[in-house]
């Protein structure tokens, strides 16, 4: 009998402390005006949260001192505000895989202490929602707790700015248009970037040239690469889905350049890449599904980059920049097949000291209307060979110029432009309809700067 009500004690006891607790967890109001501390009671509505099940609300805009460490469930902020932890604390959010920061307007924690975040299982980390339109910017060192990272569960932009974070987790667009963005490669921790929402983001935003070394994984359906920052974002890991399906990568960045040192692969999926503006960069392996270059956007091919299983699609003025640093040795087989899909593409070719050869195996055209100008040094000689394969020697289609003027092509030698020489231009390789007409011709001859 003594044991039956010992039992029954027991849960008795641990049913009231359940309840207990929950009934103690506060929902409490900042209420300390347009600044404050965190730790004085008088400063909420409800007492001071502090303790896993406690939530925060702020509605008014606020910069709040947190000097020492507190736990919370969920902290929703309503107004602009910044929360700065004092160095030696932690601001941890305790709510497994649920919600812990809502933000429907800016919100930034900064300060010198860390943050923590918790997690279900997988990867359903703690999440963060800045709503559509906001920015939610972690600025405080964001440190491990076992192996959660961290999750965008909204439309809004969540900013990672700390080199020093620590998170072991990947940092995932959990949500369809999020935007994950970061000032420095190690703010996005120490395993990797992950698109799950589609279409998502990733950006850039750092003053300077930087590289990325984590890999970026894949399992969306439509995604972007953005460089906005002051220089060139390098990836030297591994692109790929990690799923299957057909995935679009698109790399954005009007007037800047973002390079691919490490490899694009299809991995567990197909992936498709889009250089969608800017420049796109290739010096390692592409060995997913298809390349396309959108108008105005450059794709750029360096010394090291390996084409395997892709097409290339050329987009109506779209460019193609071969050895961008005049490198000697030059060599670059490109996709088969190679389409131009418009009017105005362009291949751009610097010469190279002794030796630059560029083959393509397979050029065509997509319709009628689309055409190829090439801007190339030295074109024709040793130093700057541009062949294609599927052409015969003779005179070129008019579609394919040498810096708006006609073409041809030799079997070794590859596209050669029409030369001029002795105040006369050659054409007796041209049939008639290839014959340019005379403004054409005074042009030749006047580029060749020959004189009577």
């Amino acid at each position: 009998m003594n044991t039956w009500f010992a039992r029954l004690f027991s849960a008795v006891l641990s049913f009231g402390l359940l309840f207990s607790a929950d009934a103690w967890a506060l929902d409490s109001i900042w209420m300390g005006g347009a600044s404050g501390d965190w730790n004085v009671s008088g400063n909420w509505s409800a007492g001071i949260p502090q303790a896993a099940g406690d939530t925060a609300t702020i509605n008014s805009s606020a910069l709040i001192a947190i000097p020492a460490s507190i736990t919370l469930k969920t902290l929703t902020v309503n107004a602009s505000a910044t929360l700065t932890v004092a160095s030696g604390a932690t601001l941890a959010f305790s709510n497994g895989g649920g919600d812990v920061l809502i933000a429907s307007a800016a919100l930034t924690i900064d300060g010198d202490g860390d943050l923590t975040f918790s997690m279900g299982t997988g990867f359903d980390y703690a999440n963060i929602k800045p709503s559509a339109g906001t920015t939610l910017t972690l600025a405080a060192r964001v440190a491990a707790n076992g192996s959660a990272g961290i999750e965008l569960n909204s439309a809004g932009t969540l900013l990672l700015t700390n080199p020093n974070n620590a998170f072991t987790g990947v940092a995932r667009v959990s949500t369809a248009n999020g935007t994950l963005a970061f000032s420095h490669p190690n703010a996005l921790g120490l395993s990797a970037a992950r698109y799950d929402g589609s279409p998502s983001r990733l950006v850039y935003v750092g003053g300077s040239a930087a590289t990325l070394t984590l890999p970026v994984q894949i399992t969306a359906g439509s995604a972007t690469l953005e460089n906005a920052g002051g220089g060139t974002l390098t990836l030297s890991g591994l692109v790929s889905p990690v799923s299957s399906g057909n995935k679009t990568l698109t790399f954005s960045g009007a007037g800047r350049t973002t390079a691919v040192s490490g490899s694009l692969a299809n991995g567990a999926g197909v992936l498709n890449v889009v250089s969608g503006s800017g420049t796109l960069l290739l010096s390692g392996a592409a060995t997913n599904r298809s390349l396309t270059v959108n108008s105005a956007a450059t794709l750029a091919v360096d010394a090291g980059a390996l084409f395997q299983n892709v097409s290339l699609t050329n987009n109506a003025g779209a460019t193609l920049a071969f050895n961008p640093a005049s490198g000697d040795g030059f060599t670059a087989l490109l996709p088969n097949p190679t389409v131009l899909n418009g009017a105005g593409v362009r291949i751009v070719l610097p010469a190279a000291a002794t030796a630059s050869t560029v083959t393509l195996p397979n050029l065509s055209r997509a319709h009628s209307l689309a055409s190829l100008d090439i801007e190339a040094a030295s074109l024709g000689t040793a130093a700057n060979k541009l062949l294609l394969q599927n052409f015969t020697p003779g005179p070129l289609p008019a579609w394919l110029t040498v810096s708006g003027l006609p073409a041809t092509y030799d079997a070794t030698l590859g596209v050669l432009p029409v030369t001029a020489t002795g105040g006369t231009v050659s054409l007796s390789a041209l049939g008639p309809s290839e014959i340019p007409d005379a403004p054409t011709v005074a042009a030749v001859i006047d580029s060749a700067g020959t004189a009577g």
